[in-house]
């Protein structure tokens, strides 16, 4: 081989060993360009499922942050899709079942951060549901 413009620096040590002449061919080094892409901005935006591990019941159930449906009608043993919702310091989130009039699970003031996703798991009995929040990245 008689030249190699941009060896990787880890060959280095074993190329000079193999004797091959190394050397610095530019002083000024190289020029380089950094374009963000600016089609993507940053979104303030929060991803949530509900995954609806309650026993007991064969009743879907709605997910709904500061009162706007994510999911709906989730069967025991399924995992909603993720929806976005805008995020913010004090969101509540709402579960309800068809088979009452409140909801089974209820959480206000939620500190939620941009761009992260969260998961709400329902476990439990249907006579006592707990929700956990878990947020996934």
């Amino acid at each position: 081989m008689d030249w190699i413009e941009q060896p990787v620096p880890d060959l280095l040590p074993m190329m000079r060993r193999a004797g091959v002449v190394t050397e610095r061919l530019d002083d000024w080094g190289f020029i380089s360009q950094l374009r963000p892409n600016h089609v993507t901005a940053p979104t303030s935006n929060v991803k949530l499922r509900l995954i609806n591990g309650i026993t007991g019941t064969a009743s879907g159930l709605t997910l709904e942050a500061d009162f706007n449906a994510v999911a709906s009608n989730v069967l025991p043993a399924v995992a909603s899709a993720y929806g976005a919702v805008a995020a913010n310091t004090s969101m509540e989130l709402d579960v309800t079942s068809a088979l009452s009039s409140t909801p089974i699970y209820s959480r206000s003031g939620l500190s939620v951060a941009g761009s992260s996703i969260y998961t709400l798991f329902m476990v439990g009995d249907s006579s006592a549901p707990q929700g956990l929040l878990r947020r996934d990245r």
